[in-house]
């Protein structure tokens, strides 16, 4: 992740001071002078048992992956640890994120967002040695999730907006296994102060209306059309304004729907590109950050205008990828500017399996 003349470099691998814990991860924050990144140097180093001169502490265990997402926005730093088993390691990879204020001499752990967090107080004591009051040391976020979740595998910010991709959710009821969603936030800026979730999470089948006496209707999550089984819907994703961009890199593109006695991946269809990759472009509610987002085009194998809505017809391309090409692996959005990565492209000319591509998109306007 890069803003202005920092750095952040995440290695999900590394197994933590004194190599004692295998694939906890870690985080190196560096900065750097001018256009050509003169000066390049580490200023912070964010793990487990790292907690002298320039290191941070951060408590992971044996196969956390922390540092296995990033992003980074002015002050604001979040790491996703996608393979985190839940506050009291209850659970199996349900993931969590951290999300730090930096400061000149060092960062604050604001938050922690997962299965089971709480917040992190002291008790302070009072005259007699009983608890006189609290200071919070930093918010948890409890967020329901399931084993396997990986809830942290893609981490974007910008402005007052966090979002996170899981890209091992199931879909609404475990329906579609390993469809994958993302789930958003919102905060102030600067400090991560009253960090709060939106309804809306987005995925498969997650849309819900609820009708009530009188007439009165809610309707709370978003179900995002062409994400199916094994999609990994949510395994990267992009924040830039009003827009999300979402990567699917096990999606196979368009499908023709047939009967499940014949289709070995279920409901969804037979595949055009087996793992060939789709990415979904959203636009966000512009006036409450933890509004419900919309579908506003599709990019992948089999996504030409003609086969879409009319509202997705304007924003849909079809992109020649292959089976295995991975095609939104990694997405990057700036301004009217999109760069997608699929890593298990052949290249142009004569085959050279997995050597990878990048494609670069650009649009006009908000609606893509």
């Amino acid at each position: 992740a890069l803003d202005g003349n920092r750095l952040v470099v995440g290695a999900p691998g590394d197994d933590g001071f004194g190599n004692q814990t295998s694939n906890a991860g870690a985080v190196y924050l560096l900065n750097f002078a001018g256009d050509a990144f003169a000066n390049l140097a580490t200023r912070r180093l964010f793990g487990t048992g790292y907690d002298s001169g320039v290191s941070i502490n951060v408590e992971s265990d044996v196969g956390d992956g922390f540092g296995r997402a990033v992003a980074l926005d002015g002050i604001d730093l979040a790491i996703g640890a996608p393979g985190d088993d839940g506050a009291r390691d209850g659970r199996s990879n349900t993931g969590r994120v951290d999300v730090f204020e930096l400061a000149f001499n060092g960062a604050e752990l604001k938050s922690q967002i997962g299965a089971g967090y709480q917040d992190n107080v002291t008790f302070i004591l009072g005259s007699k040695g009983r608890p006189s009051s609290t200071r919070l040391n930093f918010s948890g976020i409890d967020t329901i999730l399931r084993n396997g979740d990986a809830f942290g595998a893609a981490v974007a910010l910008d402005g007052n907006r966090l979002a996170i991709g899981a890209a091992g959710d199931d879909g609404n009821r475990n329906f579609c296994a390993e469809s994958g969603a993302v789930y958003l936030y919102s905060f102030q800026q600067g400090n991560f102060f009253n960090l709060k979730r939106s309804n809306h999470t987005i995925g498969s089948n997650y849309e819900s209306v609820q009708s009530f006496k009188g007439g009165a209707r809610t309707t709370t999550g978003v179900s995002v059309d062409g994400v199916r089984f094994g999609d990994r819907f949510g395994s990267s994703i992009a924040l830039d304004g009003d827009k999300l961009v979402v990567g699917a890199f096990g999606s196979d593109g368009r499908v023709r729907f047939q009967s499940l006695l014949t289709d070995e991946r279920g409901p969804g269809g037979i595949s055009q590109g087996r793992d060939s990759g789709s990415v979904f472009l959203m636009t966000l509610a512009k006036e409450n950050p933890l509004g419900r987002a919309t579908l506003s085009g599709r990019l992948g194998l089999g996504w030409e205008g003609r086969f879409n809505p009319p509202s997705l017809q304007e924003s849909s391309l079809i992109v020649r990828v292959g089976a295995g090409d991975a095609f939104g692996r990694s997405v990057a959005l700036d301004g009217d500017t999109l760069i997608v990565g699929p890593p298990g492209a052949d290249g142009f000319g004569p085959a050279t399996s997995g050597s990878g591509e990048v494609f670069r998109f650009t649009f006009a306007g908000d609606d893509y």
